[in-house]
């Protein structure tokens, strides 16, 4: 049963059992390519439900702005677009990734112009048909920044982005 304001999005076309022991490896062709995490991009087995962290966080921000966050056609140019959005990885978050990740991949990062973090709450405020107030969007925009950090660990959980505060009507309104 649904509840007033509830939206439910799944996709399980490419849907994997995914093994956390690391004795099989997991395919890193997963997720739709708009949605696909970093981590995928760049090859790595070993990854977690933290992938779909980030394919909500790229959700969200379509579901506010109509519009997807990374559109690249090419897996190559889908990390391009998350560094033009997100700036590139730090390098403590550079450290992370090289522990999961080939060095020959993670040379995209030095091969692409470094970006700067945008900000999310004026795209999603500039966006046709915009009825969201500055605080709803500052909101969505702090809880889409917390789904997608570069490095997987660093993420916020499913279960915390359900109490972020844009979830909570009190809060929105605070």
């Amino acid at each position: 049963m649904l509840r007033k304001g509830q939206v439910k999005v799944a996709d399980l076309g490419a849907a994997k059992v995914l093994d956390t022991s690391h004795k099989r490896m997991n395919t890193p062709y997963v997720v739709s390519r708009y949605y696909r995490a970093p981590e995928l991009i760049l090859g790595s087995h070993y990854y977690d439900c933290s992938i779909d962290v980030w394919s909500a966080g790229c959700i969200l921000f379509e579901l506010l702005t109509r519009s997807p966050l990374f559109p690249g056609d090419s897996e190559g140019l889908q990390l391009c677009e998350q560094m033009q959005m997100l700036g590139q990885p730090s390098d403590a978050e550079m450290s992370q990734l090289q522990k999961e990740c080939s060095q020959a991949t993670l040379q995209l990062f030095s091969k692409v112009r470094q970006g700067h973090e945008v900000d999310f709450s004026k795209l999603i405020m500039a966006s046709p048909g915009n009825t969201y107030t500055k605080r709803e969007a500052d909101l969505a925009s702090d809880l889409i920044k917390q789904c997608l950090r570069w490095y997987r660990l660093d993420r916020i959980t499913a279960e915390q982005a359900m109490q972020h505060p844009f979830f909570s009507p009190d809060q929105r309104e605070a």
